[in-house]
């Protein structure tokens, strides 16, 4: 009898497991939202030298710290395969325009500077801005419901930036409208 209960409980556990693994384009899209968080974009440029494209979302990581999600289906879609998810994040509309206006005022200081001194300058403005607004007790928040087209090339799932204009707007916080 003891035997027959550990067997039964071993199928079990074996038809759950296999039930109950994601479709690889769902835990792709798992590493890619976790290297957001940890602000390691090494691993999201992967190894084609792509890392500085990344790099200028490092100011952004506090606000994926705060962000969460939840997938509530994976479907195949025409070789690809469609993500829905419902995703938050700190709302930082209008943080642009407030570092422009900051810059601007800051003009004639910034005469005669090269442009790495520029771009140096109005990254400190811009990541002070994103420090304050996040550091808020009336931060807001935006959540919405979306469907993330991811596309296979080369054997691996990537989210298909073309494609993909809300997740967009939601991993730059919204900072850019």
């Amino acid at each position: 009898m003891r035997k027959f209960f550990l067997m039964l409980a071993l199928v079990t556990l074996f038809v759950l497991g296999c039930g109950s693994g994601k479709h690889p384009a769902e835990a792709e899209f798992d590493k890619i939202m976790s290297s957001l968080k940890k602000g390691d974009f090494k691993s999201l440029a992967g190894n084609n030298g792509k890392e500085k494209d990344f790099k200028s979302l490092e100011i952004l990581v506090p606000g994926y710290e705060k962000m969460t999600y939840k997938v509530n289906k994976t479907t195949e879609k025409d070789g690809g395969a469609v993500i829905n998810v419902t995703i938050k994040y700190p709302y930082l509309k209008g943080v642009m325009e407030e570092s422009i206006k900051e810059m601007m005022g800051l003009s004639e200081k910034m005469q005669g500077k090269s442009d790495k001194e520029l771009e140096e300058e109005s990254t400190k403005i811009f990541g002070n801005k994103i420090k304050e607004k996040l550091g808020k007790s009336d931060l807001k928040y935006n959540e919405e419901t979306l469907d993330v087209t991811m596309t296979k090339k080369d054997g691996k799932w990537d989210i298909d930036p073309d494609k993909n204009p809300q997740f967009t707007k939601a991993v730059l916080l919204g900072a850019f409208e």
